[in-house]
């Protein structure tokens, strides 16, 4: 009897962005109003909180839950090639984009702007990852951004910017807001990961 091999589900490219709709109305409308309405602090107990969250989700999983892909629908500020990843990929990716924008961020507030810009492509996560890995590189992320960036200080340049690659220049503020949305997606992308489990 032949062995059958599972068919892995096309997704689209790396970097391939979000439709065009979703990415303008996040551009010109969603963003911009974040950004407005949410201050310094507020950004930090919203990225701190949806850490907590991450972390409660994960704590329990076993190495099988950890490291098993599941097709999830395209989640509203997720592209496509984003939709067939395990829950330690989620955790791996949130760690590679936490650190940078920590990074960047903490430059921004200094008034640098020469980081070299990253694409999608360079945040991918390697499905091959250990998971144990994975949650302690997510973990020292969020402990580290909150730790090394200094709300107070996100103002100090506001003309310094760095390139996002969807959103265009950004900064230290706007960085730090976006952070704790970011791994909001993320956060609904392991609830929907689980619920396929």
């Amino acid at each position: 009897m032949a062995e059958t091999i599972e068919k892995e589900p096309t997704v689209g490219k790396p970097g391939a962005g979000l439709p065009f709709f979703e990415w303008f109305l996040a551009k010109y409308i969603l963003l911009p109003g974040v950004y407005r309405k949410t201050g310094n602090e507020e950004a930090r107990r919203f990225f701190q909180a949806e850490t907590e969250k991450i972390l409660a989700l994960v704590d329990s999983l076993d190495k099988e839950k950890l490291t098993t892909r599941a097709l999830i629908p395209r989640l509203r500020g997720l592209e496509d090639n984003s939709r067939y990843w395990s829950v330690a990929m989620v955790l791996e990716h949130l760690a590679i984009v936490g650190g940078g924008i920590k990074e960047a961020v903490i430059d921004l507030t200094r008034g640098g702007t020469d980081k070299k810009p990253v694409t999608i492509k360079d945040v991918k996560p390697d499905s091959n990852s250990p998971p144990e890995q994975c949650i302690d590189s997510f973990k020292a992320m969020s402990e580290a951004f909150l730790a090394q960036i200094d709300p107070g200080a996100l103002d100090n340049h506001p003309e310094a910017t760095y390139p996002h690659p969807w959103f265009g220049p950004m900064n230290a503020r706007q960085w730090y807001i976006l952070a704790g949305r970011h791994q909001a997606i993320h956060r609904h992308q392991i609830e929907k990961i689980l619920s396929r489990l």
